[in-house]
């Protein structure tokens, strides 16, 4: 590979500072030029961040909207700027300094989260509740509601941010982080292996990751303090074994605990020890394999969260289990939990109606405060319409996501549709799924303008339906799914008029073509980014041709749709696209008739994933005057079980920013595309599974090698693997029993090493392995694992050097 520039960044110009400044603390410069004097101070705390965005960023939020000159210059003459500490910026202490002690409390317990950990808005509205941290002024009762406020008030002041990753997460700078960290001082402990010995007897909160070290270990560590108040393993991985005895130990022995979480453990019964957490007031225990809850449980008085989600062995709660009076938060998504018990007034984000004597719908009338999300379960179980008006959901205002579930027919398509019609839900509602329902046509309140802010709807199974409710008046929608309207054969104009950027259609058995009434060729979906249609094995007609905004297109599982007549020119690509089309994202997968893909007809396509096309044999040779513009914005390249793909363009592939190439499942594959070194520069991931014809690997930063079962050493010469390699995972190689020393001599910049379900492997190099690597995770390979244990393993020299070690 080429060479790599460094790029340091130097810090902000006072200009340019002050302009970060002032965007935080009025959201624009121009607005001082109404309050001079605050200017003038601005200035000189801009002048003390020294360029550093991030300390103008906090301290702008901090005096955000502050237009009193004296609380400026406290800021600006504080003696904090003077006292130095170790990696903390005078700035962001100012920031915590000046915080509302609420806000105080609230940001120091973030330091159990671990850096760059990304934390839900819920999942922390419920642990500060739990911590008793939410004030509720002049006698307020709606927690979620002033949990929201603090977590605003924190990202106003660039103490939280959202993630970039998943916008509806949230995450700490680092900087921040060693603030938070700072400020929490010996109350807050975040457990690593076994260093339980650095836990103070002042520490109150501990948390822990799951699946890096033994649970056994770590509950045994922590049940030797009686004191705490928070035990939080944080899962980020695969769920862990823990013994019954470890945790009745631990829960006999924190009888003071305020927070608890066996999140990510297989724990599978709960003992009755549990009842004595008097003080508990959060339970998680999502992801476990508890079948029963006893009675027990229902003496956590002070209990004001149980989080039961995908446990998918539950499926009763106890009798008693209104007793718990103080529970507001009851998740039971994805539980086999087919009843409620009777009388409670909780806040719900799951309902499910019994059969009988079981919870009936006009309950929820009573509850006045659901907010955020709800999912009503078993509606075939509403007897009485007059039950369903009596839920009262057009007045919980406070909804904004809502799902109807009916998990069988009635048989009585009138009563389902009257039904539904009563269940008119909040106008301020933001998404709403029907899933199940068996009415042949949709009530009336649905696609009514009032619902202005509905920006997402989900049709799922409902199979009497003939035909699509107008969903045109809804200006806001911007998802749309449609899936398993068995009856539906065409789709007509019912939903022009809005305009959704992203559209699903799935599992439509007997559609077969688009009537749009004159609207096909006029621009049907203008501002339509994303269109998914799959598994719709007769649609065959005319489709929607003019799609200009259209971005990614996915098409799987139509076989009617002939792959096999695709242009070259950029005017037709299986539904006739516009010249110049900016589609950026192609995925076809399950084609019997594809058997070239035209690359040089999308110059803009950034992502391309070929699935199961059988008949594929290469992607389009191309000639001298079209290689140059082949595939130059081609970042990601996924080709899998296409047994018959031969070849790559001859020539090479020019695609100068592709970063990832995926091949699996390539039989016939020989050779990767000629040039790679000089043609795909960028390339920095390559993922080969059960391509057993390849023969060499070219430079890349980044490998897995996986699925060839006939291989039983690993590689099979010295030059197979590129001296640039920095990262090499190993998978799923049945047969695999050694690795071959000499290849990894030559390694020496590797520094993060994985072996993954080897079943058969137990030698590695006898030799070390480079001095580079940093990090060796071995999983789930039985026989290498013993030889690597601590200090007992005979391969522990071999590996004894490398900073982070994972076996399991």
């Amino acid at each position: 590979m080429g060479t790599r520039s460094i790029y340091h960044l130097n810090q902000l110009d006072n200009d340019d500072c002050w302009l970060l400044f002032s965007r935080h603390a009025f959201g624009d410069a121009d607005e001082f030029a109404d309050h001079p004097h605050l200017e003038v101070v601005g200035r000189e705390v801009v002048r003390k961040c020294k360029g550093i965005p991030l300390a103008a960023k906090t301290l702008g939020g901090l005096l955000h909207s502050e237009r009193d000159v004296y609380k400026w210059e406290k800021v600006l003459n504080s003696n904090l700027w003077d006292l130095s500490s170790n990696k903390i910026l005078p700035a962001l202490k100012l920031s915590y300094y000046y915080l509302p002690s609420h806000l105080k409390r609230c940001f120091a317990y973030c330091a159990l989260f671990p850096e760059d950990y990304e934390f839900r808005k819920d999942e922390l509205v419920l642990l500060w509740m739990a911590k008793g941290f939410l004030i509720q002024p002049g006698g307020h009762s709606n927690f979620e509601e002033i949990g929201e406020q603090y977590l605003h008030d924190l990202i106003s002041r660039s103490l939280f941010q959202q993630s970039i990753i998943d916008k509806s997460c949230f995450t700490m700078h680092d900087l921040i982080h060693d603030l938070a960290k700072f400020v929490s001082g010996e109350l807050c402990f975040r457990l690593e292996g076994s260093d339980s010995w650095k836990v103070s007897q002042m520490t109150r909160h501990v948390s822990l990751e799951t699946a890096c070290y033994s649970p056994s270990v770590q509950f045994e560590a922590i049940s030797r303090y009686p004191s705490l108040r928070t035990f939080l393993p944080l899962h980020r991985g695969w769920t862990q074994s823990i013994e019954g005895e470890v945790v009745n130990n631990l829960l006999s022995s924190l009888k003071r605990l305020r927070v608890l979480s066996f999140s990510g453990y297989d724990v599978a019964e709960l003992s009755v020890s549990v009842g004595g957490l008097k003080h508990l007031r959060y339970l998680n225990l999502s992801g476990t394999h508890i079948e029963k809850l006893y009675d027990s449980v229902s003496s956590l008085y002070n209990l004001q969260t149980l989080i039961l989600n995908d446990c998918r062995k539950l499926t009763l709660l106890p009798d008693s289990f209104g007793k718990l009076k103080q529970l507001q938060h009851l998740n039971i998504f994805r539980t086999s939990i087919r009843n409620l018990p009777e009388s409670f007034s909780w806040k719900l984000t799951d309902f499910v109606l019994g059969k009988g004597s079981g919870s009936t719908i006009k309950e929820l009338g009573q509850l006045h405060y659901l907010h955020e999300s709800l999912t009503i379960w078993n509606l075939q179980f509403v007897n009485d319409v007059r039950d369903a008006s009596l839920a009262n959901l057009k007045g919980k205002k406070y909804l904004k996501l809502l799902k109807f579930v009916w998990n069988s027919n009635t048989d009585d398509s009138v009563h389902e549709r009257v039904v539904l019609e009563q269940l008119q839900p909040t106008t301020n509602l933001e998404s709403l799924s029907i899933i199940g329902y068996g009415g042949t046509r949709f009530a009336d309140w649905l696609g009514h303008f009032s619902f202005s802010t509905m920006a997402s709807i989900e049709l799922r199974g409902c199979k009497h339906c003939s035909s699509l409710p107008p969903l045109g008046q809804l200006g806001s929608l911007k998802n749309l799914s449609i899936v398993a309207f068995d009856a539906v054969l065409a789709v007509g104009p019912e939903f022009y008029g809005s305009s959704p950027m992203t559209l699903l259609f799935e599992k439509m058995e007997n559609w077969q073509e688009w009537n749009s009434a004159g609207r096909i060729g006029s621009g049907a979906f203008p501002v339509l980014e994303q269109l998914y249609i799959k598994d719709c094995p007769n649609l065959s007609k005319a489709m929607p041709s003019k799609l200009p905004c259209l971005e990614t297109l996915v098409i799987e599982g139509c076989q009617q749709l002939n792959m096999a007549t695709i242009p070259s020119d950029r005017a037709t690509y299986c539904m006739h696209l516009v010249d110049d089309h900016p589609l950026e994202e192609i995925e076809i997968c399950r084609s019997n008739s594809l058997t070239h893909f035209p690359l040089h007809a999308f110059p803009k396509l950034k992502m391309l994933s070929l699935r199961y096309c059988d008949s594929l044999e290469s992607l389009l040779e191309l000639t001298d005057s079209t290689i140059n513009s082949d595939a130059s914005s081609l970042d990601s390249l996924e080709v899998s079980n296409c047994p018959n793909l031969v070849s790559f363009p001859k020539g090479g592939l020019l695609a100068p920013n592709l970063t990832q190439l995926l091949l699996q499942s390539c039989l016939k594959l020989k050779s990767l595309p000629e040039k790679m070194h000089s043609l795909i520069p960028s390339l920095l991931l390559l993922r080969l599974t059960d391509c057993p014809e390849l023969e060499s690997f070219p430079e890349v930063l980044h490998l897995y090698i996986g699925s060839d079962i006939a291989m039983e050493s690993f590689p099979h010469d010295e030059a197979m693997l590129p001296p640039t390699l920095t990262s090499l995972e190993i998978s799923d190689l049945q047969n695999l029993k050694s690795l071959d020393t000499r290849c990894f001599r030559h390694l020496t910049s590797l520094e993060r090493l994985k072996i993954k379900n080897c079943p058969e492997l137990e030698f590695i190099p006898n030799e070390k392995l480079p001095s580079s690597l940093r990090l060796l995770s071995i999983i789930m390979c039985p026989l290498l694992r013993l030889r690597c244990q601590q200090e007992k393993g005979e391969l522990w020299p071999m590996i004894s050097h490398i900073r982070d070690i994972f076996v399991y």
